[in-house]
C-alpha cells in the first residue's frame, strides 16, 4: 500500500483515464509498457524518477502533494520496520538460490544468533545471513567471519533473495510451497 501510487490511481480514475491512455498521454510509445509501469506504481511499487514528473504534470499534482505522499510512505515504512521479528539465516546455496533456517530457541539473543550462524555457515560450507530484524542483517562467509552489516532502505530489504516472476523470493525446503515471499510492507 502506497499513499503515493493510491493519490496518483485516484486522480487518474477522478479524470476517467485508464493506465493506456495515461501512457499515451505522458509519451510511451509501447503502452503496454507504460500501462504496466503505472499500475505497478499504483499498486506500491516504485517509479523511475522521470516517470513520475510526467505523471504528476499529467494529472496536475503539484511537487507538495508528491512530497507529503512520499513522506507519509516513508513513515509507513519506519513503522514496519520497527516492528519486531523473531531473527533466521537466509542460507546462500548457490547464485539466486536462499533458504530461510528459523533460529532455534536458544539462539535468539544477539551473541548466541551470531555464533549460531558463523556455525552453520562453517558446518555448511556456506554463505549466511543472519537477519536479526527488518532493519539490519549479519552476513557471514563460509569460513564462519562476519563481513557486512547490511541496513534496510524502504528501496532495498536487508534479507538476500532472488527475483521469481517480478516476487522476491526465497527457496522454501521446509514447507509445501516451493517459493516464499520476502517480508515486506504490505504484504
Amino acid at each position: 500500500m502506497s499513499h503515493l501510487g493510491d493519490s496518483f490511481r485516484h486522480r487518474r480514475l477522478e479524470r476517467n483515464l485508464t493506465t493506456g491512455q495515461l501512457a499515451r498521454l505522458v509519451g510511451y510509445k509501447n503502452l503496454s509498457r507504460g500501462s504496466n509501469r503505472i499500475q505497478a506504481f499504483e499498486a506500491g511499487g516504485n517509479v523511475a524518477p522521470d516517470l513520475l514528473a510526467k505523471l504528476s504534470e499529467a494529472l496536475e499534482i503539484d511537487t507538495n502533494e508528491v512530497r507529503q505522499f512520499a513522506a507519509e510512505d516513508y513513515q509507513g515504512w519506519l513503522a514496519w520496520a520497527d516492528e519486531p521479528v523473531r531473527p533466521y539465516l537466509v542460507l546462500r546455496w548457490t547464485a539466486c538460490a536462499y533458504q530461510r533456517v528459523e533460529l532455534p530457541d536458544d539462539a535468539l539473543e544477539l551473541e548466541a544468533a551470531e555464533a549460531f550462524a558463523s556455525r552453520v555457515a562453517v558446518e555448511r560450507g556456506l554463505k549466511v545471513a543472519l537477519v536479526l530484524s527488518r532493519r539490519l542483517s549479519v552476513y557471514f562467509d563460509a569460513r564462519g567471519l562476519a563481513y557486512e552489516r547490511r541496513e534496510a532502505t524502504p528501496d532495498v530489504p536487508c534479507v538476500p533473495y532472488a527475483v521469481f516472476g517480478g516476487r522476491k523470493c526465497q527457496l522454501d525446503f521446509d514447507g509445501g510451497e516451493v517459493l516464499r515471499p520476502i517480508d515486506e510492507p504490505g504484504r
